[in-house]
């Protein structure tokens, strides 16, 4: 259930390098101290950058999440060219990296999903890219949404959708698996420094 709990709480979580050999994305950002503070049909969500690390001879972004005060998952996450992956949850090895933002983005682009968090739970499906629209900052922003209507958790159903703006980063999801909707709208952004 990490995997999942990292997935829902993130998660399913493009621009300027603020290291030299650190990839990040204005549609992401992702820079160590920058935090995302939501607000969850089950109480707070709390994501941090903790720090870069090298995972495979790539910089590797760790995010903590935090449910309510309490740590729940790491991450780490690694912008490519093609990609922002999912390398690690809870130092668990996501074989193969789950790429969840294909990039560059195109509308109405799909790929395929098929990853395992060390062997035991699986993910599978088909992602879209799309458009839609938050409301940050008192101005309504256009976005990017990411989508998977029929998708398989550990053999479950699950529909998902997650929401970025620029510059933020996810600014809100909604999951369903197996029944159980878990939502997320962001409350607060503070950028790293």
């Amino acid at each position: 259930m990490k995997f999942l709990l990292s997935l829902c709480c993130t998660v399913l979580m493009l621009g300027p390098v603020p290291a030299q050999e650190t990839k990040t994305s204005t549609l992401y950002p992702l820079k160590v101290g920058s935090k995302w503070t939501y607000k969850s049909n089950q109480g707070t969500v709390e994501v941090v950058v903790k720090k870069t690390e090298k995972i495979d001879k790539e910089t590797a972004f760790e995010l903590v999440t935090s449910h309510n005060g309490e740590v729940k998952a790491t991450e780490h996450v690694v912008v490519k060219p093609d990609g922002i992956y999912r390398l690690k949850v809870s130092g668990v090895t996501v074989t193969p990296p789950l790429c969840f933002i294909k990039l560059p983005v195109k509308k109405g682009e799909s790929w395929t999903v098929n990853s395992q968090l060390g062997g035991a739970e699986k993910l599978e499906g088909k992602l879209t890219l799309g458009e839609g629209k938050f409301t940050w900052d008192k101005k309504e922003e256009k976005t990017v949404t990411v989508t998977g209507s029929d998708m398989q958790a550990n053999q479950q159903k699950m529909s998902l959708t997650s929401t970025y703006l620029e510059n933020v980063g996810l600014v809100s999801q909604k999951a369903m698996i197996a029944g159980v909707e878990v939502t997320l709208e962001l409350q607060k952004y503070e950028p790293g420094k």
